[in-house]
Protein backbone atom coordinates (compact mmCIF):
# COMPACT_ATOMS: atom_id res chain seq x y z
CA UNK A 1 0.00 0.00 0.00
CA UNK A 2 1.08 3.23 -0.88
CA UNK A 3 1.10 5.92 1.89
CA UNK A 4 -0.15 9.99 1.19
CA UNK A 5 3.74 12.19 1.05
CA UNK A 6 3.58 14.76 3.94
CA UNK A 7 3.73 18.52 3.34
CA UNK A 8 7.30 18.41 3.97
CA UNK A 9 8.01 15.74 1.37
CA UNK A 10 5.87 17.70 -1.25
CA UNK A 11 7.79 21.11 -0.39
CA UNK A 12 10.77 19.49 -0.69
CA UNK A 13 9.57 17.63 -4.20
CA UNK A 14 8.10 21.59 -5.45
CA UNK A 15 11.72 23.18 -4.06
CA UNK A 16 14.15 20.42 -6.00
CA UNK A 17 11.78 20.42 -9.12
CA UNK A 18 12.09 24.43 -8.85
CA UNK A 19 15.65 24.33 -8.75
CA UNK A 20 15.90 22.36 -11.35
CA UNK A 21 13.78 24.34 -13.70
CA UNK A 22 15.62 27.40 -12.85
CA UNK A 23 19.13 25.77 -13.02
CA UNK A 24 17.98 24.64 -16.99
CA UNK A 25 16.99 28.01 -18.01
CA UNK A 26 20.49 29.22 -16.50
CA UNK A 27 22.07 26.49 -18.43
CA UNK A 28 19.63 27.93 -21.82
CA UNK A 29 21.01 31.42 -21.17
CA UNK A 30 24.68 30.31 -20.88
CA UNK A 31 24.33 28.43 -24.26
CA UNK A 32 22.98 31.48 -25.76
CA UNK A 33 25.69 33.68 -24.68
CA UNK A 34 28.36 31.14 -25.98
CA UNK A 35 26.62 31.16 -29.43
CA UNK A 36 28.18 34.85 -29.90
CA UNK A 37 31.68 34.00 -27.97
CA UNK A 38 31.81 31.31 -30.76
CA UNK A 39 30.75 33.01 -34.17
CA UNK A 40 32.82 36.59 -33.16
CA UNK A 41 35.71 33.36 -32.10
CA UNK A 42 36.60 35.51 -28.63
CA UNK A 43 38.86 33.03 -27.23
CA UNK A 44 38.72 35.10 -23.92
CA UNK A 45 34.76 34.77 -23.93
CA UNK A 46 34.73 31.22 -25.27
CA UNK A 47 36.95 30.25 -22.34
CA UNK A 48 34.94 32.17 -19.53
CA UNK A 49 31.75 30.52 -21.51
CA UNK A 50 33.40 27.04 -21.04
CA UNK A 51 34.11 27.93 -17.42
CA UNK A 52 30.06 28.77 -16.58
CA UNK A 53 28.88 25.90 -18.13
CA UNK A 54 31.24 23.74 -16.44
CA UNK A 55 30.34 25.10 -13.12
CA UNK A 56 26.50 24.51 -14.34
CA UNK A 57 26.92 21.21 -14.91
CA UNK A 58 28.51 20.81 -11.68
CA UNK A 59 25.29 22.42 -10.08
CA UNK A 60 23.13 20.15 -12.14
CA UNK A 61 24.69 17.12 -11.32
CA UNK A 62 24.36 18.11 -7.52
CA UNK A 63 20.54 18.92 -8.05
CA UNK A 64 19.89 15.68 -10.23
CA UNK A 65 21.44 13.74 -6.93
CA UNK A 66 19.29 15.88 -4.37
CA UNK A 67 16.30 14.36 -6.35
CA UNK A 68 17.23 10.84 -6.39
CA UNK A 69 17.94 10.82 -2.82
CA UNK A 70 14.67 12.52 -2.35
CA UNK A 71 12.73 10.25 -4.48
CA UNK A 72 14.60 6.88 -2.98
CA UNK A 73 13.70 8.41 0.53
CA UNK A 74 10.03 8.99 -0.55
CA UNK A 75 9.68 5.70 -2.54
CA UNK A 76 11.20 3.60 0.36
CA UNK A 77 8.82 5.39 3.02
CA UNK A 78 5.64 4.78 0.96
CA UNK A 79 6.36 1.78 -0.14
CA UNK A 80 9.13 0.45 1.64
CA UNK A 81 11.58 -0.35 -0.58
CA UNK A 82 13.66 2.63 -2.26
CA UNK A 83 13.28 0.70 -5.96
CA UNK A 84 9.49 1.34 -5.65
CA UNK A 85 7.89 2.96 -8.73
CA UNK A 86 6.57 6.52 -7.52
CA UNK A 87 4.74 8.41 -10.06
CA UNK A 88 5.61 11.94 -7.91
CA UNK A 89 2.74 13.36 -9.99
CA UNK A 90 -0.29 10.88 -8.81
CA UNK A 91 0.99 11.77 -5.20
CA UNK A 92 0.14 14.95 -5.82
CA UNK A 93 -3.14 15.57 -4.98
CA UNK A 94 -4.25 19.18 -4.94
CA UNK A 95 -0.99 20.08 -6.05
CA UNK A 96 -1.66 18.09 -9.09
CA UNK A 97 -1.88 21.33 -10.87
CA UNK A 98 1.08 22.89 -10.06
CA UNK A 99 3.18 20.25 -10.19
CA UNK A 100 2.12 19.81 -14.11
CA UNK A 101 2.56 23.59 -14.60
CA UNK A 102 5.90 23.13 -13.41
CA UNK A 103 6.57 19.75 -15.36
CA UNK A 104 5.08 21.01 -18.38
CA UNK A 105 7.75 24.28 -18.47
CA UNK A 106 10.32 22.10 -17.20
CA UNK A 107 10.04 19.64 -20.14
CA UNK A 108 9.63 23.02 -22.81
CA UNK A 109 13.14 24.41 -21.10
CA UNK A 110 14.79 21.05 -21.79
CA UNK A 111 13.56 20.85 -25.24
CA UNK A 112 15.67 24.59 -25.90
CA UNK A 113 18.52 23.61 -23.98
CA UNK A 114 18.47 19.93 -26.98
CA UNK A 115 18.25 22.73 -29.70
CA UNK A 116 20.67 25.62 -28.46
CA UNK A 117 22.90 22.25 -27.61
CA UNK A 118 22.85 21.30 -31.51
CA UNK A 119 23.25 24.58 -32.27
CA UNK A 120 25.97 24.78 -30.07
CA UNK A 121 27.81 21.82 -31.40
CA UNK A 122 27.35 22.84 -35.58
CA UNK A 123 29.07 25.98 -34.27
CA UNK A 124 32.19 23.89 -32.47
CA UNK A 125 32.13 21.84 -35.96
CA UNK A 126 32.57 25.61 -37.97
CA UNK A 127 34.94 27.12 -35.74
CA UNK A 128 37.11 23.93 -35.93
CA UNK A 129 37.09 23.74 -39.71
CA UNK A 130 38.20 27.22 -39.48
CA UNK A 131 41.18 26.45 -37.22
CA UNK A 132 42.17 23.65 -39.14
CA UNK A 133 42.38 25.82 -42.51
CA UNK A 134 44.57 28.57 -41.11
CA UNK A 135 46.71 25.89 -39.48
CA UNK A 136 46.64 24.34 -42.77
CA UNK A 137 47.46 27.90 -44.57
CA UNK A 138 50.30 28.54 -42.14
CA UNK A 139 51.53 24.56 -42.65
CA UNK A 140 51.58 25.27 -46.53
CA UNK A 141 53.55 29.26 -46.43
CA UNK A 142 55.98 28.06 -43.01
CA UNK A 143 58.78 27.42 -45.86
CA UNK A 144 58.47 31.13 -46.94
CA UNK A 145 58.15 32.71 -44.40
CA UNK A 146 60.76 30.91 -41.82
CA UNK A 147 64.22 32.84 -41.09
CA UNK A 148 66.91 32.39 -43.35
CA UNK A 149 69.56 29.66 -42.19
CA UNK A 150 72.94 31.05 -41.32
CA UNK A 151 75.52 30.71 -43.77
CA UNK A 152 77.49 28.13 -43.82
CA UNK A 153 80.75 30.25 -45.09
CA UNK A 154 81.93 33.22 -44.18
CA UNK A 155 80.89 36.58 -45.38
CA UNK A 156 83.65 38.10 -47.92
CA UNK A 157 84.30 42.26 -46.59
CA UNK A 158 84.75 44.08 -49.12
CA UNK A 159 87.30 46.55 -48.34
Amino acid sequence: MVKTMTHQEFARCFDLLEQRLRLVRRVASALEQGQTALVTMDAKQIEQQVNDQQALCQEWRLVEHEIQLQYRTISATRCGTADCPLPLAGLCGSAGPRWKTLTEELAQVEMRVRHLTRVHTALLRRMRRSISVVANILASSAVSYTVPAAPTQPVRQWN
